[in-house]
């Protein structure tokens, strides 16, 4: 009977396909009836400007070529940004000068570099136990005992990303505003 099976299954790997010819209802066989339409080439939303620079040289009485001086673009010249450069400097005195106050829930407030200390404490602790659990034996439960611990560390890798992660988009999404503010400014 495994025998049967198994030539069963070998003769049915290698044996062609026959659901190929039977295409379905109103599926094209093979190659389709008609050609398709070319598609034309997309420009760029945002094309890069080029600049034609000539570079004209004179000759002085001693032999020795002078350039010309490189033209200014006069509108760059008149881009007024003083009242940004205001602004940001406004927000960055405020934020220099802004305590950084974390309360309890009680309202009291809360000394940050305690926290961060304690928090260094029980990480040293946390890795402790976990090093020797891994390290001790359980008999016929240590695989159990390493999923319990795979499942924790899971969940908690998980729910550390879903805390951290609106973070870490809000500091991407400044770094690329910021990063689009320079570039309005830059003579391309």
């Amino acid at each position: 009977m495994r025998l049967v099976a198994a030539a069963l299954l070998i003769l049915g790997m290698f044996s062609p396909v026959m659901a190929q010819s039977d295409c379905g209802d109103g599926l094209p066989c093979g190659q389709l009836f008609w050609d398709l339409p070319p598609l034309p080439e997309l420009q760029s939303p945002t094309p890069m400007p080029t600049f034609a620079v000539t570079v004209q040289v004179t000759q002085v009485s001693g032999g020795v070529p002078t350039p010309h001086p490189v033209p200014t673009n006069p509108a760059l010249a008149t881009v007024d940004t003083s009242g940004i450069s205001d602004q940001m400097a406004t927000l960055q005195a405020v934020v220099a000068q802004t305590p950084m106050i974390m309360d309890d829930f009680n309202g009291t407030p809360v000394d940050t570099a305690q926290t961060y200390d304690e928090l260094v404490d029980n990480a040293e602790t946390f890795f402790g136990y976990a090093k020797s659990i891994s390290q001790a034996q359980f008999g016929s439960l240590s695989p159990l005992v390493a999923f319990i611990i795979l499942a924790f560390v899971t969940i908690l890798s998980v729910k550390t990303l879903t805390f951290t992660l609106p973070f870490v988009t809000v500091l991407f999404g400044l770094i690329r505003k910021a990063v689009s503010l320079l570039l309005d400014f830059l003579p391309f």
